[in-house]
């Protein structure tokens, strides 16, 4: 099994070949997750890398979906608090006609209007469902008293107010600041060799802008001390019992 990392047309490659797989599975992150949501503006990355598979310039969502379930691959887009992410797997000899999907997806996305309403209907619905759902209750409250204060704190999907006051053209601006070479890593694994791995990176980025990659800042680094010291300090609190109840839980999500 070979694997490195390097860097092809000011892209970062991960690169891992097992020959025997048969299958290749790719990632493509871009660096610019929810940490990077404007104040009042919370769920902006998450519908911006959902609204990449929405159609292109030249595919409509139900054109990219046929077209990779035609080659019996799969693709999917997320977005984390660090960062965006298209993701799927393919078969080797399919590479180039998936990497042409993965090209459009990421270098001409359209944001169709009609296509980010029905989006936003979705997340909208996700989001109310996060109330019947005990774990992800837990976690939301449980991030939102780690980070207090701090963009960690604040829900990727964002809120029912913020996706609200969100437009197309949020997503569209979102993108054009962040989507770029600089910005990207691509991670391949199973069998694709080298020149491959090579071909495929050049091939879904060769339409996109150099940029300047994103650094983070004396602050971020400060504050991730701070972080630190406070999962400790909520770990110390779970063992010595306390806790807020459930019901409390609930009782403060629906203000």
């Amino acid at each position: 099994m070979a694997k490195d990392i390097s860097t092809v047309d000011g892209v970062k490659l991960i690169h891992v070949e097992n020959a025997d797989l048969g299958i290749v599975f790719a990632e493509v992150v871009i660096e610019a997750g929810s940490l990077f949501d404007p104040p009042g503006r919370e769920g902006l990355a998450d519908m911006t890398a959902h609204m990449l598979l929405r159609g292109t310039k030249t595919r409509t969502y139900q054109d990219v979906m046929d077209e990779v379930n035609n080659l019996g691959a799969n693709i999917d887009a997320s977005a984390q608090k660090e960062f965006m992410a298209i993701s799927g797997d393919f078969m080797p000899r399919h590479l180039d006609r998936f990497a042409s999907v993965v090209a459009d997806v990421l270098g001409n996305p359209a944001f169709p209007e009609d296509e980010f309403d029905h989006e936003r209907m979705l997340a909208v619905e996700d989001l109310k469902n996060v109330r019947n759902d005990d774990a992800e209750l837990a976690g939301y409250f449980f991030a939102r008293f780690l980070y207090k204060g701090h963009a960690l704190g604040r829900p990727t999907r964002g809120y029912l107010g913020t996706l609200a006051a969100l437009k197309a053209s949020d997503c569209r601006d979102f993108y054009k600041a962040h989507v770029h070479k600089a910005n990207l890593t691509v991670v391949l694994a199973g069998s694709i060799d080298r020149k491959g791995a090579e071909k495929f990176v050049r091939a879904i980025t060769k339409g996109l802008p150099a940029g300047t990659a994103e650094t983070a800042t004396y602050a971020d680094a400060m504050y991730e001390l701070y972080v630190r010291m406070k999962i400790a300090q909520g770990k110390r609190a779970a063992d010595e019992g306390r806790v807020v109840p459930h019901a409390e839980v609930k009782r403060r999500f629906a203000k």
